[in-house]
């Protein structure tokens, strides 16, 4: 198959609307937006350690870990 056709060759132009790259924006994130990645990857990391916690103090009070430790 011919796939030339499909390859637009035209000159990248910052002033031409039909262009098909666009220019490169420059903007940043607002302090807001940091706040809220830090403030979320916080609760993230908390949810993470309770989780673990939670799990790991559940592990030892099964009902079968505690007839195990019966018998022995």
């Amino acid at each position: 198959p011919d796939f030339s056709i499909l390859v637009d060759n035209r000159a990248v132009s910052k002033s031409d609307q039909n262009s098909i790259c666009t220019s490169k924006s420059s903007s940043k994130l607002s302090a807001g937006q940091i706040a809220g990645i830090v403030v979320g990857g916080a609760v993230f990391l908390f949810i993470l350690v309770a989780l673990a916690v939670y799990l790991l103090s559940r592990k030892g009070t099964s009902p079968i870990a505690v007839k195990l430790r019966k018998i022995i």
